[in-house]
């Protein structure tokens, strides 16, 4: 079987030019469908522009304020029972132990992290 050399050059370019045609049909599409997806963000913003933006800068001030002032209340009662906790489990008084820093562990470790650190604590504590 011989195989006329023009039919198969021109096979080859057919086939090149339909791959090439699809790959940018893809693309196209895949663009259309980015711009169509970055158009959502503005969708809830439509109602929102005509509406004049409510002043309220002193009252966030002072409600700023206020929330410093009660984290910090928070902050020394947090620091009032920890060292209760640790003088209680340890049978002395709170007067004998200085808390000299407090340092948040993280919440996003595993599972299994946290389920060891709760069963040293009460291990510890009983």
């Amino acid at each position: 079987m011989v195989l006329n050399t023009a039919l198969l050059s021109s096979i080859v370019e057919i086939g090149i030019l339909g791959t090439i045609a699809g790959m940018l049909m893809v693309f196209l599409a895949l663009i259309l469908i980015a711009l169509i997806l970055a158009q959502f963000k503005h969708l809830g913003n439509l109602g929102k522009k005509n509406e004049a933006p409510p002043v309220v800068e002193n009252k966030v001030v002072v409600e700023e304020e206020r929330k410093v002032q009660s984290n910090q209340e928070d902050e020394l009662e947090l620091v009032a029972v920890i060292t209760a906790a640790i003088a209680a489990s340890m049978n002395t008084t709170s007067d004998k132990l200085v808390v000299k820093s407090l340092r948040r562990v993280s919440s996003n470790k595993s599972a299994w992290n946290a389920t060891g650190r709760h069963e040293n604590i009460h291990n510890n504590l009983y």
